[in-house]
């Protein structure tokens, strides 16, 4: 169901190319294979457990999966890119999404630091993660403020001699529990949008930082998210993250590569319900004859499957313009918002198709759809996308 791409850009006609290169074509193969022999026989039990293996960790450390998206100089692989993390993110998120968050070890928190870090900060906080399987770089963003996606954080970073003191609470994040390093966005001077925010490097073992308690959602059950508290937390100046030429459009582009790639997760998952659907509707007989043949649940799964590879062209275009250097806000808002709802309403259908068994444990299908709905409210709600997509919609008014 799913068809996997690599993106080109040619400097004339930016046009997309939908075609990996060689190294590319290796890589998704050992994803499949990994995913197939690894990620998908623990899927469900993880799920019921509450966390993957942690033997699963060491053995995707091995591959190398953890060094996509870094840039060599810091450890990373060289020839793939953030377009590269995409596809195998799509890839695992089809075996499972709670695995590919979990194993996500150093994800938004490491490309702040990347974007927006000194060589000595990165020098710092990465090379650790990318050695150690069971460490992480977490990136706390994510408030009860249901604006806080769009810069309205009620966490604050106040001057206070050479640094900063940070106060507020941060909710659903990922893999806080095995940080040493937490990238933390908070408001330290008035501002629109993110204009005014500072991007934090918070030691986890700073006197002033708690983890909370695990929070619990509908989905995503193997993807340890936590609450984070600071309170009158005292944090030098070394830890801004300031190096970059503009600090605020830097900080939505980290928020960009984030959408795009769980645009590219949750269409991953709605194609992998729709998987299940097409065979059981090719099985299922009703009325004298198999279900796909009749022509109303046949037009009803296409439709979906229309959807979906709408929504993972946009994910592709949304990375492409990251990798170009471009503004790839309104790309990566439209991705993530048609692919949540693609996604979702694709999980929901596949439900439909197999009738009540559908809403059994022991089909996959449901934790799809439970898995699918939880994602599609990380890193901001539809409404959120929808209040940057009018800002550019509507610039005047």
């Amino acid at each position: 169901m799913s068809f996997t791409t690599t993106i080109e850009t040619n400097g004339e006609n930016n046009l997309i190319s939908f075609q990996p290169t060689d190294e590319e074509q290796q890589l998704l193969e050992t994803v499949r294979r990994f995913s197939e022999d690894v990620v998908i026989p623990d899927a469900r039990e993880a799920d019921v457990r509450g966390e993957i293996d942690p033997s699963i960790r060491g053995q995707y450390c091995e591959l190398g999966l953890h060094l996509l998206g870094i840039p060599e100089s810091l450890g990373g692989i060289g020839e793939f890119t953030l377009t590269s993390k995409l596809l195998m993110e799509e890839v695992l998120a089809n075996a499972s999404v709670s695995h590919a968050l979990a194993l996500d070890s150093a994800g938004l928190g490491a490309q702040a630091i990347i974007r927006l870090g000194s060589e000595a900060q990165q020098q710092h906080c990465l090379p650790p993660v990318l050695e150690e399987p069971n460490k992480a770089v977490a990136f706390a963003v994510s408030e009860a403020d249901l604006a806080s996606h769009t810069g309205h954080f009620q966490t604050r970073a106040e001057k206070k001699g050479g640094g900063y003191v940070l106060n507020g609470e941060k909710l659903a994040v990922l893999n806080a529990d095995r940080a040493e390093h937490i990238v933390v966005l908070a408001r330290a001077e008035s501002g629109s949008g993110f204009s005014g925010v500072k991007a934090l490097i918070v030691e986890k073992d700073n006197p002033g930082v708690t983890v909370g308690s695990r929070q619990k959602f509908m989905g995503l059950n193997a993807a340890p998210t936590f609450e984070v508290i600071f309170t009158d937390c005292e944090v030098s100046s070394e830890a801004e993250l300031c190096s970059a030429e503009n600090i605020a459009q830097e900080i939505v582009q980290v928020l960009n590569i984030g959408r795009a790639i769980n645009g590219a997760r949750n269409v991953a998952v709605g194609q992998a319900a729709l998987a299940m659907a097409v065979d059981y509707a090719q099985e299922r007989e009703a009325f004298g004859k198999k279900i796909c043949q009749h022509q109303g649940l046949a037009f009803f799964i296409v439709d979906k499957e229309v959807a979906l590879n709408a929504a993972q062209a946009l994910n592709y275009k949304a990375i492409s313009r990251v990798t170009q250097g471009k503004d790839a806000t309104q790309a990566a808002c439209l991705a993530i918002n048609y692919s949540n709802r693609a996604a979702v309403q694709a999980t929901i259908d596949s439900i439909q198709v197999f009738g009540g068994a559908g809403f059994m444990k022991d089909l996959n299908v449901e934790r799809y759809m439970r898995d699918a709905r939880t994602l599609a409210n990380v890193l901001g709600s539809e409404a959120e996308h929808n209040e940057v997509l009018g800002e550019y919609l509507y610039p005047a008014a």
